[in-house]
């Protein structure tokens, strides 16, 4: 379900927020993005999927237990350090539609004066 969220509100959110000239590429960033994250993702599972297999063969049962118990905590965790740096780093405006619903109308209007270029600004 989350994917499927993801998959539909960053583009609406790139859609309103980014100028007409650059929506292709954002969106195009996004996608490849998401692509490689799915990948990240999938090699680590498989990385540790074979620490897995050689625990089994060197190690009791315990210690099977206890190793596959903590390997995705390990994988949430390394997964989870990369994307809180991300969403940090890009933490975006409001878009201008939210704001005007909620009658800030200066500051949509700021929002949207910053997604413009300046040539479109001015009218020309």
């Amino acid at each position: 379900m989350s994917a499927g969220l993801i998959g539909v509100v960053v583009p609406l959110y790139l859609a309103e927020c980014l100028s007409a000239s650059s929506r292709g590429k954002g969106t195009g960033i996004f996608q490849w993005l998401l692509t490689l994250g799915i990948v990240v993702a999938a090699l680590v599972g498989i990385y540790y999927s074979y620490r897995v297999e050689a625990v089994a063969k060197l190690a009791g049962a315990e210690a099977l237990l206890h190793f596959k118990d903590q390997a995705w905590r390990r994988i949430f965790w390394f997964r989870f350090r990369r994307r809180t740096v991300c969403v940090g780093k890009s933490a975006g405006h409001e878009s201008p539609r939210w704001l005007f619903r909620r009658g800030e109308k200066e500051r949509a209007y700021a929002a949207l004066l910053r997604s413009r270029s300046r040539s479109r600004r001015s009218g020309t």
